[in-house]
C-alpha cells in the first residue's frame, strides 16, 4: 500500500522537474558547460524500472511476472571536458521500494513496499549539441539488492543482481552550477526501461 501511495509522487515530482528544466532553458542561455577541463558533479534523481520476476507452484509451474522499482539515486561524477565533448565516470547509489506479483489467479502472490539498494558504476561519453546541451551514452556496471519472500505455496525467483545497463541521456545547463538530467536505459535480461530525472549541481 505504501508503494501504490508513492507512485502518484513520484509522478507528480518527475514531472515538476522536467518542466522547470524546460522552463528554465531560455533563461540559461548564458550559463554554458566549461569547454574544457575537469568538472565535478553531485546529483540526485528519481528513477523507475522493471525487472522479470518468476514464481513457481510446489507442482513445478512458472510464471514469469514484472516486478516495478521506483526510489531514487545519489551520485558523484568527474568530467573531463574537452572541446565539443568530454568523457566521465559517474559513482551512484540508489534506494527505494519495489513491487510485483501473479498475474493469473492460480499465482496468489502480491508484494509490495519491498525494499532495495543499488550501486552502479558508469563511464560516459559526453558530445555537447550546443553550449548548454550535452547528449551522453555510458554502459553501466549495476548491482542491485531486494529481498522477495516466499510461502510455502511460491518460490519467488527475481532477477539476477549484478547485470549491465546502456543508457542514452541528456544534459541541460539550467545556471551557472545547476542542470537537469533525462536519462533512458535499457538492460540485459529483460531489465529496463529504466528511467531517471535528475538534478545536479557542479562543485
Amino acid at each position: 500500500m505504501a508503494s501504490a501511495r508513492s507512485a502518484p509522487l513520484i509522478s507528480l515530482i518527475a514531472s515538476r522537474l522536467a518542466v522547470a528544466a524546460f522552463c528554465a532553458l531560455p533563461l540559461a542561455r548564458a550559463h554554458a558547460v566549461p569547454e574544457t577541463g575537469w568538472v565535478s558533479r553531485l546529483g540526485m534523481a528519481l528513477t523507475t524500472w522493471q525487472e522479470p520476476l518468476r514464481l513457481q507452484l510446489p507442482s513445478g509451474s512458472t510464471e514469469l511476472s514484472v516486478a516495478n522499482y521506483k526510489g531514487y539515486f545519489i551520485s558523484y561524477e568527474q568530467q573531463r571536458r574537452f572541446k565539443g565533448g568530454g568523457f566521465s565516470a559517474n559513482f551512484s547509489f540508489g534506494s527505494g521500494q519495489a513491487s510485483g506479483g501473479g498475474t493469473s489467479p492460480s499465482f496468489d502472490y502480491q508484494r509490495g513496499s519491498i525494499a532495495w539498494t543499488s550501486f552502479q558504476v558508469q563511464p560516459r561519453f559526453i558530445y555537447a549539441l550546443t553550449e548548454r546541451i550535452d547528449a551522453g551514452i555510458s554502459v553501466a556496471g549495476v548491482y542491485r539488492s531486494a529481498s522477495w519472500p516466499e510461502t510455502d505455496a511460491m518460490k519467488v525467483t527475481p532477477s539476477r543482481q549484478i547485470y549491465a545497463l546502456f543508457l542514452l541521456e541528456a544534459d541541460f545547463a539550467l545556471t551557472e552550477r545547476w542542470g537537469f538530467r533525462q536519462s533512458l536505459g535499457i538492460g540485459t535480461l529483460e531489465v529496463g526501461p529504466f528511467w531517471r530525472w535528475g538534478l545536479s549541481y557542479d562543485l
